[in-house]
């Protein structure tokens, strides 16, 4: 059954959001409604003269909303520091955190300077340090929402933790399946914590199905690509122009999951279509994986031993 999408443009006024990758595509689009449900917006994007310009739209669109942006790179810990600060001068309190940044992982591995393949960094360990240092100004806002952003290839995703950052073999799909598994499993295992620590925060998660959006421009076909992976790199694109949602309307899953009434714990929202390519907004089924307690509370060990961060 679809889910009732909030229009009330009351209905977050006086609230605050922080929405990483928010320059553009999805994460654009959900600020934009979060906006328009009268919340303060503070955008955070790796593309800083990108970011700064899609503040400048918003204020522009929903005048005398309170738009920002800040700088943020999700695979490098001093810049999350950076980040988390800054929220802390700019409010007494935050109520949604949307970690939406992402990124469709490129032809030929790439990794932090740490050693951890790029999107796993970006998908996991970045959002899980930005959340807990973030924690304590969640906890001020009353029933404050953390919502990570996964992706319909979660279904797919496995982990090896024997090899987690893919130095032995690395295929990009694999990389990307693995990437959003992690970010729906640290979702369900940080509301595991927070509902075990008696906290008024909850965490949920969405997908925003096929999205046209900029995520998979890395992934066009480039003149070193096999046949292999020109076919699937071709395949990526078509797939995103033949069945891809807007990110206005792939936002509707987002907003559900961020401030919907009645929703369960840990609940995966996302697009009840064909594949959940696209659609009204509802429950879905996640991979068995993440509702594995060990199984998360293994990726969470994993992610906090590279971060730092660890739970209060």
């Amino acid at each position: 059954m679809p889910l009732p999408i909030p229009r009330d443009p009351e209905l977050l006024r006086g609230r605050t959001a922080l929405v990483t990758g928010g320059a553009g595509g999805l994460g654009h689009a959900s600020a934009s409604r979060l906006l328009a449900l009268g919340a303060g917006v503070l955008l955070a994007d790796i593309n800083a003269e990108a970011g700064e310009q899609a503040a400048a739209a918003l204020r522009a669109r929903h005048a005398g909303a309170e738009v920002g942006f800040q700088r943020v790179d999700l695979s490098d810990l001093a810049s999350v520091r950076e980040l988390a600060a800054a929220c802390e001068r700019r409010w007494p309190r935050l109520d949604l955190l949307l970690n939406n940044a992402g990124i469709y992982p490129p032809a030929q591995r790439m990794q932090t300077s740490e050693g951890w393949e790029l999107s796993l960094a970006i998908s996991l360990i970045g959002p899980q340090a930005l959340t807990l240092q973030l924690l304590p100004l969640l906890e001020r806002g009353g029933s404050s929402r953390v919502v990570t952003i996964t992706s319909l290839v979660q279904s797919q995703g496995r982990i090896d933790f024997d090899d987690p950052f893919l130095k032995r073999v690395y295929r990009p799909i694999d990389a990307y399946r693995q990437s959003k598994l992690a970010a729906l499993a640290f979702a369900v295992e940080l509301q595991r914590r927070l509902a075990a620590a008696g906290s008024s925060v909850s965490s949920l998660a969405a997908h925003p199905g096929v999205c046209r959006t900029q995520l998979g421009a890395n992934r066009r076909r480039q003149a070193s690509d096999s046949w292999l992976q020109g076919f699937k790199a071709d395949f990526f694109a078509y797939t995103q122009r033949r069945f891809g949602q807007e990110p206005e309307q792939a936002a509707d899953s987002v907003v559900v999951a961020l401030c919907g009434q009645g929703l369960p714990p840990a609940a995966l929202v996302g697009p009840g279509g064909w594949l959940q390519m696209a659609g009204a907004p509802v429950l879905l089924p996640p991979n068995p994986l993440a509702l594995d307690a060990s199984f998360g509370a293994r990726l969470w060990t994993l992610a906090q031993d590279c971060s730092g961060c660890r739970w209060p």
